[in-house]
């Protein structure tokens, strides 16, 4: 859904900072720069946009294909509140397939653990 949404002419008319902005395909297209930012950062940025490119199949392993200050470039022509609209756009289609009947004390439980644990494959 999100990723459908991320591709939207719409969607894109709507959050980008001027009507020129995301017209062209470029390198770091709206649907790219979302997703790379809603990933986590878990290293240097340079690093994380190399792996980036390389994972989507643009870059070669070891090449610089954006910079950091591109990033930095693409992320003004774009709208804080794309990510406002595309957290609504989740917890309705999350509320729309999950819902839960029973309750504990009239509330709906939720519990989310931000742990990393990898399973074995058996």
């Amino acid at each position: 859904m999100i990723n459908k949404l991320i591709g939207d002419p719409s969607f894109i008319a709507r959050h980008r900072t001027a009507t020129e902005d995301f017209t062209r395909e470029r390198i770091l297209t709206l649907k790219r720069l979302v997703t790379l930012l809603l990933n986590q950062f878990k290293c240097s940025l340079q690093n994380k946009l190399d792996h980036f490119f390389q994972v989507i199949g643009v870059a070669e392993f070891g090449e610089r294909f954006v910079t950091n200050a591109a990033l930095s470039k693409a992320r003004k022509k774009l709208k804080a509140f794309a990510f406002v609209e595309l957290n609504n756009k989740s917890l309705d289609a999350f509320h729309k397939e999950n819902s839960i009947q029973k309750k504990w004390h009239g509330f709906r439980l939720l519990a989310i653990d931000g742990s990393k644990v990898e399973l074995p494959n058996e």
